[in-house]
């Protein structure tokens, strides 16, 4: 029936028919003499005359399919064969490896109704992974006739190569930043082994060993990572499975100084130190929380008050493990007061007393005996004069004499 006698398991296909005739199957002129002769039934066509032609000659055919992402590879085929007096001296096989372009080999055979043990050998052809090949036997150099062309135990030497085999796959792993990391993979093929690593599906340059050394790692090398294993004798893959890469930031603590300062007109800016300390960027943001009216500002302040400082971490390799917050405090300075015109003479106007500040032209507040009206009579009053600038402090007191 054409049907092969033996395939292995990773193979299909493998039936025997034949073009530009028509084939049959008998046992007339059952094979023989030769090792391996099964006799019974054997294949028989009418082969054309003639020359070779690819187009007209008759050819036996047979197509064999390899299981997925196996790679079929055929090296030699031999065949019992018997041609009569008009029969084909020559027998010539092609292959869909290059779409029957070539002869991948030759034999001449003897036209002479005797069974002879053939061999073509000295070729190697494959299809691509999974894929298959169709093998065309052609006949030529006879003069025709009836039923003049046998073959029976044809046996092909092919392989399906199976693609290469992962027994370590690369392994998750979770590391801080700054820390090293490396991925590695066993693999197993029947030929060359090639490694191609990716990362989220990408392909990595120069990542082409079984081990893959990333060195010291921030948060942008995080994501999936696998390697594609192709041999590169048969042309097939087997990629790994996939394997995380989580990189944690660095815990950062922070220590605050600087908190406390005098007013004097100059910014006063809080200080931060990370721990660790390596690479870290800080931004600091000021609030009045009292005393006056300022931020939310990365700028820091200037007048006295008190300051809700918040430090924040701009890099995306560190993340804060402890306090983000302080006070800052900017005292009011102390500002020197003094008093004059304390002694005049009554004339019926009102008499304030001079207030002097250093530094000059402060606002201060005066009391009279305890009025903030100054006074026109005769007469003695205390006077008390009070700083109210929010950025210093200072007061000083004495006694106003009206005279008669």
């Amino acid at each position: 029936t054409g049907e092969p006698l033996a395939l292995a398991s990773n193979l299909s296909g493998g039936t025997l028919s034949a073009a530009n005739a028509t084939i049959g199957f008998n046992a007339t002129s059952a094979s023989s003499g030769y090792a391996g002769a099964t006799g019974g039934n054997n294949a028989v066509v009418s082969c054309a005359s003639g020359s070779l032609s690819t187009a007209t000659s008759t050819f036996f055919t047979f197509t064999l399919t390899a299981a997925t992402n196996h790679v079929l590879h055929a090296t030699g085929l031999t065949l019992g064969a018997r041609g009569t007096a008009t029969g084909p001296t020559t027998l010539t096989l092609f292959s869909s490896a290059d779409n029957f372009t070539a002869a991948i080999a030759s034999v001449t055979v003897a036209a002479n109704s005797a069974w002879a043990f053939v061999t073509l050998t000295g070729f190697s052809v494959q299809a691509a992974p999974g894929g298959s090949l169709t093998f065309r036997l052609y006949g030529s150099g006879g003069s025709g006739g009836t039923s003049n062309w046998r073959i029976d135990d044809v046996s092909l030497t092919v392989t399906a190569v199976p693609p290469p085999s992962i027994s370590v796959q690369p392994s998750t792993q979770t590391i801080t930043s700054g820390a090293t990391a490396s991925f590695s993979v066993s693999a197993t093929g029947t030929g060359t082994l090639g490694f191609q690593w990716r990362k989220d599906g990408n392909d990595l340059s120069g990542a082409t060993s079984p081990p893959l050394n990333l060195g010291t790692v921030t948060t942008t090398n995080a994501g999936s990572y696998e390697v594609v294993v192709t041999d590169t004798t048969y042309g097939h893959s087997t990629t790994s499975a996939a394997a995380t890469l989580t990189v944690n930031p660095i815990a950062t603590t922070l220590a605050f100084s600087n908190l406390s300062a005098t007013y004097d007109g100059a910014t006063h800016a809080a200080a931060v130190a990370p721990s660790p300390s390596g690479g870290v960027t800080t931004s600091l943001s000021y609030t009045a929380t009292a005393g006056t009216t300022y931020g939310p500002s990365s700028t820091a302040p200037t007048h006295a008050g008190t300051y809700a400082v918040t430090a924040s971490l701009t890099d995306s390799e560190h993340v804060l493990a402890g306090a983000s917050t302080a006070t800052l405090t900017i005292a009011p300075a102390t500002a020197s007061v003094s008093l004059s015109n304390l002694t005049p003479t009554y004339d019926g106007a009102a008499h304030p007393a001079t207030v002097t500040t250093t530094p000059s032209s402060l606002s201060a507040s005066v009391t009279y005996a305890g009025s903030s009206v100054a006074p026109v009579n005769a007469g003695s009053y205390a006077i008390v004069a009070t700083l109210n600038d929010p950025d210093y402090t200072g007061a000083a007191s004495g006694t106003l004499i009206i005279a008669p």
